[in-house]
């Protein structure tokens, strides 16, 4: 079954090899692709920037006014389990189109919405269909590329991911400069109905694909479980154990419950809406390993690096910024290098190289000092984020690199929930490692004893998770070397 995108899973070794090129006009579809991605990840942090003025517009504390940001990463993560049954039932295509359309008008409705309220609401709306566009963005990917080329394709998608994140404070900033808090949510409108017209115009429409009737039972069980995982042990973060503390713990309760009842029907019914059955299958379920394992560091990193530089160096807020962006550097020049390695079967030989270079890059920030050099700490940073850019992307090819064409819907969302509950894990952990180390020091000494510990945690993660990745080297080797054979 190949379809509309001429995609088939179980092309051999020779056809992988004659459709190693990708064409200028594939190259274009992704990008028109990664577009929608970009916008969704760029209102995830841009807001960051206007909680301040909307706060004074609105006349709310910031306490209050941080639910414009909140609520947005709960809603995304709450659709995500949905965004395989909706690309099976209505096709993927279709769902991307709608999808985004649907955010280019949200966004016009948040800019101009009267009251906090009334911006909320939209704000939740806009997440639940951003939390579709990225999975689907993925399976389009999939489909589109190819197993011979799926690494180099999903760099693509990887680099508008990464590049929005760091680009949300500075360019949330600029506009401000130039407008007001509106200015926030106006400039996806342009990128969006770019996109969707180019979109609609070239995008070939995967057809749909035979799906079983919406698991709504699992559906209300995910979408519970994941928002209320991610926001408790936010919670737990912010508050050091103390006030919201317990509303954290609860709530971080109440999702670890959620997703354990989930698993364990999901394990015993096949039409759920998260297959988790596929994880019986050996190559996904390592993978899976390292994708969890990598959503840990990566937020884990996120979490900790700032700490360094604003409580042990005494750095301002801006100057931090400049510094740690050797890291989103180094994850950016690897990417193209980390999917060109993965096309030429060399996927989980790279990510085994790419875990060896994070516990490095890691290491040496664990045994930084409080004027270890700049040149030496962007060094690791770099070091790090090459790391991790050959972690990230040949563990989510090689979850979805084999599988058939009716599986891929599946998948995606199996892998980016792990990926968000991996997230979750390791900002609270991380946290927690880091107050722990502080005790019984005051000022740079204790900042700088939590910053060690938290790194040494984050190195702790890397080297379990080699067990994986080893395990898909030698799969992977044995695999090429019958094909040389054969």
């Amino acid at each position: 079954m190949t379809g509309s995108s001429g995609y088939n899973t179980t092309h051999g070794q020779s056809e992988r090899r004659r459709s190693e090129s990708i064409p200028m006009d594939l190259w274009a579809k992704c990008t028109i692709l990664a577009t929608g991605s970009f916008v969704s990840m760029l209102t995830a942090t841009v807001i960051n920037a206007g909680l301040p003025a909307l706060g004074s517009a609105f006349g709310q504390s910031f306490d209050s006014i941080q639910w414009v940001a909140t609520v947005y990463i709960l809603a995304m993560a709450a659709t995500i389990p949905a965004s395989g049954w909706l690309g099976r039932r209505f096709g993927v295509t279709v769902v991307w189109l709608y999808c985004l359309a649907a955010f280019t008008f949200l966004s016009c409705a948040c800019a101009i919405a009267p009251s906090i309220s009334i911006l909320v609401a939209f704000r939740i709306l806009l997440g639940l269909v951003g939390g579709i566009l990225v999975p689907t963005t993925q399976m389009q990917l999939v489909l589109l590329a190819g197993p011979g080329r799926l690494g180099r394709i999903m760099a693509v998608l990887g680099l508008p991911i990464i590049v929005a994140p760091a680009l949300g404070l500075s360019m949330g900033g600029a506009l401000l400069s130039w407008g007001d808090w509106p200015a926030l949510f106006w400039i996806n409108v342009p990128i969006g109905f770019i996109a969707l017209s180019c979109g609609w115009k070239w995008l070939p429409r995967v057809e749909k694909m035979q799906v079983e009737k919406l698991d709504v039972l699992g559906l209300v069980v995910l979408s519970s479980a994941i928002p209320l995982l991610i926001w408790g042990l936010t919670e737990l973060t912010h508050s050091g154990g103390q006030g919201n503390g317990v509303y954290g713990l609860w709530a971080a309760g109440m999702g670890t419950v959620f997703l354990s009842v989930f698993l364990f029907y999901a394990i015993r019914t096949p039409g759920a809406i998260l297959k988790v059955r596929l994880l019986a299958r050996s190559q996904l379920a390592l993978s899976a390993c390292v994708i969890l394992a990598f959503g840990f560091v990566a937020f884990g990193a996120q979490i900790a690096l700032p700490l360094y530089y604003l409580f042990v160096r005494g750095e301002s807020a801006d100057t931090m910024a400049l510094l740690v962006l050797p890291q989103a550097i180094g994850i950016g020049v690897a990417l193209p290098l980390a999917g060109w390695l993965t096309d030429k079967d060399w996927g989980s030989r790279s990510l085994v190289i790419g875990m060896a270079l994070t516990i490095l890059g890691t290491t040496g920030l664990a045994l930084a000092e409080v004027h270890t050099s700049n040149i030496l700490l962007g060094s690791l940073l770099f070091l790090r984020g090459v790391g991790l850019s050959m972690v990230s992307m040949p563990a989510l090819t090689g979850a979805l690199v084999g599988l058939e064409r009716e599986n891929v819907p599946n998948a995606v969302p199996l892998m980016n929930v792990l990926n968000r509950v991996g997230g979750a894990l390791g900002t609270a952990i991380v946290t927690a490692v880091y107050a722990a180390g502080k005790t019984n020091l005051d000022g740079p000494a204790a900042a700088l004893a939590g910053f060690s510990r938290a790194n040494w945690t984050l190195v702790a993660v890397v080297v379990l998770s080699l067990v994986p990745a080893i395990a898909l080297a030698i799969m992977e080797f044995r695999r090429t070397r019958r094909q040389t054979q054969g």
